[in-house]
């Protein structure tokens, strides 16, 4: 039976290179199978449930040379079965979602492999590290967003105070003509 790599890595969606995240942000992380053996593997279950603290998650499926994607894309937690995962291809799965708000200190992605088949071996880095089902995981630090939870107030522009001040002047005059009207009626 082949052996099935797994790699999982979480990352901002704006710079890859920072590993916090502040509540109501954007992530997105991808989790690559790959089957490096010889033979193809059958019925591999690949499943990554939504960890705490991420919400309103999409994700989307990048096909390998040789293996279709079993779905293209799905909202929610990762639950596909592929029939056969040719050896040497890989599947990719993209997940966007955003951190929740409140957040928790630590988001921690657990995502799993499983072929089925107790003989398939599981690498991390280049090493075996055991047997199906194979589990990787990624973590990353939030932080809280600002005061208002990170909404945009909008602020009245010069044209809105403009506009503001002319309704408040014409109403102005408008009061003052007719006072002044009923003045000059009044005194015929």
């Amino acid at each position: 039976m082949g052996t099935i790599f797994f790699r999982s890595g979480k990352n901002n969606t704006t710079n890859p290179a920072v590993d916090t995240v502040q509540a109501g942000q954007a992530v997105r992380y991808t989790i690559t199978v790959r089957n490096t053996g010889t033979v193809a593997a059958t019925q591999a279950q690949i499943a990554d449930s939504l960890p705490a603290g991420l919400e309103r998650a999409t994700w989307i499926c990048t096909p390998g040379a040789g293996t279709p994607c079993p779905v293209a894309s799905g909202s929610g937690s990762l639950a596909v079965t592929v029939p056969v995962f040719a050896a040497g291809d890989s599947l990719v799965f993209t997940v966007m979602a955003s951190v929740a708000n409140p957040a928790p200190a630590t988001i921690t992605n657990v995502a799993t492999v499983d072929a089925g088949d107790p003989s398939v071996q599981c690498m991390q880095a280049g090493q075996v590290v055991g047997t199906v089902p194979c589990m990787a995981s990624a973590s990353i630090n939030t932080v809280a967003a600002p005061p208002g939870g990170g909404q945009v107030t909008p602020v009245p522009t010069l044209q809105h105070t403009a506009l503001v001040v002319l309704s408040l002047l014409a109403a102005a005059i408008g009061w003052m003509g007719l006072g002044r009207r009923q003045r000059v009626g009044a005194g015929r």
